[in-house]
C-alpha cells in the first residue's frame, strides 16, 4: 500500500529531515518539487537515494554548495558531471573534473 502525504505544509526542518532519511525515489522526487530552503536542497543533494533526474535539476541550483554535493552523489550521471565541470564556481568545477578523471 502506498500512502501519499502533502508535504507542502511541512516546516523546512521537517522537509530537511525527510530529505535526509527518505530512501524511496518517488518520495524524494515529490519532496524536490515542493522546494524549500537551502538545507532541504542540500539534504536532497547529499542523500544516496536521490534519483539522477532530481540531481540533474539540482545541478542548476543557485547555490554552489548544492551543486558541489550533486557532483559528490554516486547517483549523478556522467552527463551532469560533465556539465558541472564547466560550472561558474571553481570548487564545483574542480570536484567535477576530478570525478571525471
Amino acid at each position: 500500500m502506498k500512502i501519499t502525504i502533502d508535504v507542502s505544509n511541512f516546516s523546512d526542518y521537517t522537509r530537511v529531515c525527510l530529505a535526509e532519511e527518505l530512501k524511496d525515489a518517488d518520495s524524494l522526487r515529490t519532496l524536490s518539487k515542493v522546494g524549500g530552503d537551502l538545507n532541504v536542497r542540500l539534504a536532497l543533494a547529499e542523500n544516496d537515494h536521490t534519483p539522477a533526474d532530481v540531481l540533474d535539476k539540482l545541478s542548476d541550483d543557485e547555490d554552489a554548495e548544492v551543486r558541489y554535493w550533486v557532483v559528490e552523489n554516486a547517483n549523478t550521471t556522467k552527463n551532469t558531471i560533465i556539465k558541472l565541470a564547466e560550472d561558474k564556481n571553481s570548487e564545483v568545477r574542480k570536484k567535477a573534473r576530478e570525478k571525471l578523471n
